[in-house]
């Protein structure tokens, strides 16, 4: 939640979002190792806007193809990324899919999920169609962060307000915020924003954007229990400062302490 004294900035834009996306998947891609895409055909499943497949495409894919369920924003980013990046015509695309559509089998090198495990409402069907539409030596990626991490609530509240309040809380909690006058709406706002929290009591039934609530053991045992023949699961510390990260580092190592303490996991699969 923002706030804002007298007079708000404008409202970000498709546009804005996608150079967003653009300019932070290197930082999100360091930390998955041995990620190399280099002449690969690769899938990115929830793209959105595309910033995030555009740049993968920038490293030299042979190909990058989105997939998202939402039409709107692969129609915005089939437009937007052709304006925003020409250099990559011909290596990126988009494509809108439903829930049981083929991915195509083993079509890819390179399948990765960013930030976007905790929204689908089946990890394992996603996990077990992507192993599918892989080649044989393909590798996926997956990575965010779990339900009871700082920021697991996706609410943009105070962190780790999912593990002192209940969802009913939360959500009355937002809906007077959004209703306050001091309060700058974003590019995912209804109109009024509130309208699009109404009738909700469980943060599953995120509007527009479905929430399972993964946690990092859960993740454990969608790596466990998947056909892939080597899986690694990598847990960051949570902070910026040296000793608050070194403290979460040793909580990583606790099975009860890192669903509180990572601050992001990568998980890599390779088929």
């Amino acid at each position: 939640m923002q706030k804002h004294n007298g007079t708000s900035p404008p409202k970000e834009t498709a546009e804005d979002y996608i150079q967003h996306q653009y300019k932070t998947t290197q930082r999100i891609l360091a930390m998955y190792p041995g990620f190399n895409v280099s002449g690969k055909n690769v899938l990115e499943l929830g793209c959105g806007l595309g910033g995030r497949a555009a740049y993968i495409a920038s490293l030299g894919a042979s190909s990058v193809e989105g997939v998202d369920i939402n039409r709107d924003e692969i129609e915005n980013a089939q437009r937007i990324c052709r304006e925003e990046f020409p250099e990559l015509h011909g290596k990126l695309s988009f494509r809108a899919v439903g829930e049981d559509d083929s991915w195509g089998r083993e079509s890819y090198d390179v399948v990765i999920l960013i930030d976007a495990i905790e929204h689908v409402v089946s990890p394992v069907s996603v996990v077990r169609r992507a192993y599918e539409c892989l080649r044989p030596g393909g590798v996926m990626y997956f990575s965010s962060i779990g339900w009871f991490s700082a920021y697991g609530s996706h609410t943009g509240l105070f962190p780790f307000v999912n593990v002192f309040f209940s969802d009913l809380s939360i959500l009355n909690a937002m809906r007077w915020m959004l209703q306050q006058p001091w309060y700058q709406p974003s590019r995912h706002d209804s109109n009024p924003p509130v309208a699009r929290w109404e009738w909700l009591y469980d943060l599953k039934d995120r509007p527009g954007e479905h929430l399972n609530k993964i946690t990092i053991n859960e993740v454990r045992k969608l790596l466990r229990y998947s056909k892939f023949s080597k899986t690694h699961l990598h847990l960051f510390p949570l902070g910026h400062n040296g000793a608050v990260r070194a403290l979460a580092r040793l909580m990583n190592r606790l099975p009860g302490l890192r669903e509180l303490s990572h601050g992001y996991f990568v998980a890599t699969c390779h088929k």
